[in-house]
C-alpha cells in the first residue's frame, strides 16, 4: 500500500518465527507442548544470572562444571543467560557451530528452581551441517514450565551490571 494509491504506506514483512532473538516454547519440539501464548507474562520478568563462558570453542559442551560455581544464585524466578559471545558470528557461515549444552544439565538447573534460559547462540544443543539441531537439551528442558531464548545480543553488556541487582524483562515475539 502507498500514500499515492491508499493514502498510507504499509510495508509487509514476511519471516520465521525463530528469526533473529526469539523465545521457544515446548511446541517447538513436542506435539502437545504449551505454545507461546499460554505461557505466563510473569515468566519473562525476574532476576539474571549472566554466565560467561567466552572461553568455550566452536561445537565445544557446556557442561554442570562450567555452571556449578553459579549454582548459589540458580533459584525459582532467575534467568540463567549463557554468555559465550558467540553472538559476534550472527550472520558468518560458521554460525551455527557454537558451543552447547550438555542435555544433562538441564536436570541440575530445573531442579533449582530456574525456568528461563538464555543462549547468545541460534539454539542451546548441538547443531551439525548433517542432522541440523539435535534438540537434546530442548527436550531435556521442557516439560516444567521452563522457556528458552535463542539469539541473544551484548550479553557481555550485562556483565558489567551489579549482577545481584540485574533483572531481565523478555519479550515473547513468536
Amino acid at each position: 500500500q502507498t500514500i499515492s494509491a491508499d493514502g498510507f504506506n504499509v510495508m509487509k514483512i514476511s519471516m520465521g518465527s525463530h528469526t533473529g532473538t526469539h523465545v521457544d516454547a515446548p511446541y517447538h519440539f513436542i506435539q502437545d507442548g504449551a505454545t507461546i501464548d499460554a505461557v505466563p507474562l510473569s515468566a519473562f520478568v525476574g532476576n539474571a544470572v549472566v554466565i560467561p563462558l567466552t572461553n568455550k570453542q566452536a561445537r565445544e559442551k557446556i557442561t554442570w562444571e562450567d555452571l556449578e560455581k553459579y549454582e548459589c544464585r540458580m533459584e525459582k524466578g532467575v534467568a540463567l543467560m549463557i554468555c559465550t559471545g558467540w553472538s559476534e558470528n550472527w550472520g558468518q557461515a560458521h554460525y551455527n557451530a557454537h558451543p552447547y549444552l550438555d542435555p544433562d544439565t538441564a536436570g541440575k538447573v530445573l531442579a533449582r528452581g530456574v525456568r528461563v534460559i538464555g543462549v547468545d547462540m541460534m539454539s542451546p544443543d548441538l547443531v551439525t551441517d548433517e542432522e541440523g539441531d539435535c534438540g537434546h537439551f530442548h527436550r531435556a528442558w521442557w516439560g516444567k514450565g521452563a522457556i528458552i531464548v535463542e539469539n541473544l545480543n551484548n550479553l557481555d553488556r550485562l556483565l558489567l551490571v551489579d549482577q545481584e541487582k540485574l533483572r531481565v524483562a523478555l519479550t515473547p515475539l513468536n
